[in-house]
């Protein structure tokens, strides 16, 4: 890595990164999180919780409120959605950010595409690796990196993670 100046030993941390990095994105894009798959969403957003809890602050699950979902034939069901995360860090500092991504996938669980390919030391193929599991690993390190540093205290920071992105976020759009 070339000289970054003072900034370089936390963002040089993240070389180190790597294979733990490609290693989740993998083992997360193996979990069917298709927007309607509840009990995939489920081990999905356990999966996730429990990474983040390195970076400290406050969890908390939210509950969606059923929606009328379309079937392939085009009758309307009502549904149960999965469950949105919200992690909250430093509410009291005066500049905060917010970080929103989704866990849930297009991919049925009947359809084809449910396993991973490393194709390379770099690259992996599977449902959900570039969005948004792979965002979320992202995410996580880039925070990771950042909660390492002393400026860290000046700024306080949201996650907030939906079931629904792909559906639209019928359920989650009031969070968002």
């Amino acid at each position: 890595m070339k000289d970054i100046g003072q900034y370089g030993q936390y963002l040089s941390w993240l070389d180190t990164q790597h294979a733990t990095m490609c290693e989740l994105v993998q083992r997360w894009a193996e979990v069917n999180s298709w927007s309607r798959n509840l009990p995939g969403l489920a081990k999905m957003l356990s999966g996730l919780e429990t990474e983040l809890q390195v970076l400290g602050g406050s969890s908390e699950r939210i509950d969606l409120p059923p929606q009328d979902l379309p079937e392939p034939d085009g009758t309307m069901i009502s549904q149960q959605l999965g469950q949105a995360l919200r992690i909250r860090k430093r509410q009291w500092a005066r500049l905060r950010v917010f970080l929103g991504c989704h866990l849930d996938t297009v991919y049925p669980p009947d359809h084809p595409f449910q396993q991973t390919l490393r194709a390379d030391d770099n690259t992996i193929r599977g449902p959900g690796v570039a969005d948004a599991k792979g965002g979320l690993v992202v995410m996580l390190k880039a925070l990771e990196a950042f909660e390492r540093c002393p400026w860290a205290q000046n700024l306080g920071w949201e996650i907030l993670v939906n079931p629904d992105e792909e559906i639209g976020s019928p359920g989650s759009a009031h969070l968002l």
